[in-house]
């Protein structure tokens, strides 16, 4: 019954930034793209992969087209993208989020991280601060459970010194139906043995990790 489930329901929209297409190597296209959004005097910037020393492709080796610099016109920049949670039928669910990262080379970032919010409860707030880095894109990812229905809100900040400072790529946050695809998540947070029972209640039990006061297991 929830065979479309078993690859994921992806909830963000454009989360590669690959549209609007860039005509040139980079360029600022204002407060809204194709699913996210952000203030007027910051922008959204978006840059093609391999411009300006940024590495030529995201972690998993597919995001070879362009990337979002927070930044913008503002040394205090942030992107927001909003949407609904998709649930395969069941009241909630186990989902993924996971991104890319990258530091401009030669900018000073102050803060980087992330906020996940249901309605107006935070579900993460997460800083990423010391684990910016110039030479290769970072990864991240982290497990969170999605409500039928319920709004969702997630943004992207950082304070830097300048007009320039952290990339994020490759933006996912995939939903997989509780009958069938606890070890699809699995596979894709941790090499974790899901079809050992054992293993399984362990992994849920004691290995999650519980830093932002849910059951979550996060990598970088």
């Amino acid at each position: 019954a929830f065979g479309g489930c078993r690859e994921g329901i992806e909830l963000i929209t454009n989360g590669n930034f690959d549209s609007p297409v860039l005509s040139q190597d980079w360029e600022n296209f204002g407060q809204s793209i194709n699913g996210w959004s952000s203030s007027s005097s910051n922008g959204i910037e978006l840059w093609k992969q391999g411009y300006s020393g940024s590495p030529s492709s995201g972690v998993s080796g597919q995001n070879t087209g362009q990337h979002l610099e927070l930044s913008g016109n503002s040394p205090n920049g942030y992107v927001t993208t909003s949407f609904d949670g998709k649930t395969c039928g069941e009241e909630s669910v186990d989902a993924v989020l996971s991104f890319d990262f990258w530091l401009r080379p030669d900018w000073e970032v102050t803060k980087f991280g992330f906020v996940l919010k249901k309605r107006s409860q935070v579900l993460l707030d997460v800083d990423l601060s010391n684990k910016l880095s110039s030479q290769k894109w970072q990864e991240y990812s982290s497990r969170v459970t999605i409500e039928s229905g319920a709004p969702y809100e997630l943004t992207f900040k950082e304070d830097s010194q300048s007009a320039g400072g952290t990339h994020i790529d490759a933006v996912a946050l995939k939903a997989f139906c509780k009958t069938d695809d606890v070890e699809q998540v699995g596979s894709i947070i941790g090499d974790y043995d899901f079809t050992n029972e054992a293993k399984r209640d362990n992994y849920l039990n004691i290995g999650l990790a519980p830093s932002f006061g849910k059951l979550n297991k996060e990598s970088v």
